[in-house]
């Protein structure tokens, strides 16, 4: 086999004769006994992705995560017509996306995270519209954010971290009604960041930190009462730490480190009760600690270090 099935962790029936393909290792078939679900994850597979899956024409999840696998995603993935979830995690994948993949149009789920993959995010990825999850994080890609993603109206996680994307953050992410996850972490993003975001009000984790983001933290942030974890560490922002931060009354992990953020610690951080990790160090943050953090019965991790801080450690 292609991929190396001698060497396989799980083969049944893949190196038998006269098996029943519906038995083989990692398949599911429908009621006609053709394959719909494909999945050897984890399972020792090296060599490339066979041309041959376009045969599989009833497949509808091909999962090949968490194995050595290389070469280019082929662009036969294309004739999967009623595949519903694509997901390659964790190779040693290279090339770009096929433009064949994008003409996938009941694709929910998008997974190449850990590979080599390298190009552009393609503006056509707005074609997928009913893509529920795009994982393309620790890769190579080195163009901007297109602006189309704002159309993927059914989506709700977006992993973009680990590349090379640069460029502004579109405001037409604000279009996004049910994200739920937004990871941009480790990319040369800059500019500001958009008033929009504060739009998505389904939205839970916001991963912006080591980009290089500047001017201040939007008060429009408030609106996002959902927000479980905002991180915006190491960028270039500056300004105070807005107080409408404090009617975050969800949010559990609150990281600002890294950045040139100064004025005072607003008292209104002490509002937010759910909060176990506060990280406002390395910044320029001045006064005083506000006695209100005594209010913070969750806190977990508190680290206020190498900033301008004065006076006294309240004994709250």
């Amino acid at each position: 086999m292609a991929t190396g099935g001698e060497h396989w962790f799980k083969s049944r029936g893949w190196t038998e004769e006269n098996e029943d393909h519906c038995d083989w290792f990692g398949i599911a078939c429908n009621d006609d006994n053709f394959v719909k679900d494909l999945r050897l994850n984890n399972n020792g597979l090296d060599g490339t992705i066979p041309t041959e899956v376009s045969m599989l024409s009833q497949l509808e999840a091909f999962s090949l995560s968490d194995n050595n696998l290389g070469g280019t995603i082929p662009s036969e993935v294309g004739m999967l017509q009623l595949s519903r979830s694509l997901s390659f995690n964790n190779n040693n994948l290279d090339g770009t996306i096929p433009s064949e993949v994008l003409t996938l149009k009941e694709l929910v789920v998008l997974e190449l995270q850990n590979n080599n993959i390298d190009g552009t995010i393609p503006s056509e990825i707005h074609k997928l519209r009913d893509l529920w999850s795009l994982n393309l994080r620790g890769n190579n890609f080195n163009s901007t954010i297109p602006t189309e993603i704002g159309m993927l109206s059914q989506i709700e996680f977006i992993l973009l971290g680990g590349n090379n994307i640069d460029g502004t953050l579109p405001s037409e992410i604000g279009n996004l009604a049910k994200l739920r996850e937004l990871y941009l972490e480790g990319n040369n993003i800059n500019g500001t960041i958009p008033l929009e975001v504060g739009m998505l009000s389904n939205l839970e984790w916001l991963h912006l930190g080591r980009n290089f983001l500047n001017s201040t933290i939007p008060t429009e942030l408030s609106n996002l009462t959902g927000l479980i974890k905002l991180e915006l560490y190491i960028n270039n922002i500056d300004g105070a730490i807005p107080s409408e931060l404090g009617m975050l009354s969800n949010l559990q992990e609150l990281f600002l480190h890294g950045n040139s953020i100064n004025g005072n610690i607003p008292t209104e951080v002490g509002n937010l009760k759910e909060l176990k990790k506060l990280y406002i160090n390395s910044t320029l943050i001045t006064g005083t600690i506000p006695n209100h953090i005594g209010n913070l019965s969750e806190i977990q991790q508190l680290i206020l270090s190498d900033n301008i801080l004065t006076g006294a450690i309240p004994s709250e």
